[in-house]
């Protein structure tokens, strides 16, 4: 398969990608493509559990910066807007499960 058509796999995703959050549109980007976590983690340089914990939302720091530029390079989804969106995911979701941890929420 060429880029191009990686490309145009992903257009309706890119159109979309203001509704996901960073662990929805990663998950989205790799299934869109069909490429299994694998061989992106393998790509990226990264462990699957690693590639994984990011799809599931299970991370509490940034995603290191080679992380940022491998899925700039996989994706084709300029660096800062994954940084953007790792950013917005861990205010919102790292700030709730300490609420939900201290007072015992779900």
């Amino acid at each position: 398969m060429s880029l191009v058509v990686f490309e145009d796999l992903l257009n309706d995703v890119k159109t979309e990608m203001h509704k996901f959050t960073f662990d929805e549109l990663l998950r989205k980007c790799r299934e869109v493509l069909g490429i299994r976590a694998y061989n992106a983690a393998e790509f990226m340089g990264i462990t699957a559990p690693r590639l994984k914990s990011l799809e599931l939302g299970n991370f509490t720091g940034m995603p290191a910066r080679h992380e940022l530029q491998m899925l700039e390079k996989i994706y084709g989804i300029d660096q800062e807007i994954w940084k953007t969106k790792a950013q917005d995911f861990l205010k919102e979701n790292v700030a709730g499960k300490r609420v939900r941890r201290k007072y015992g929420a779900n």
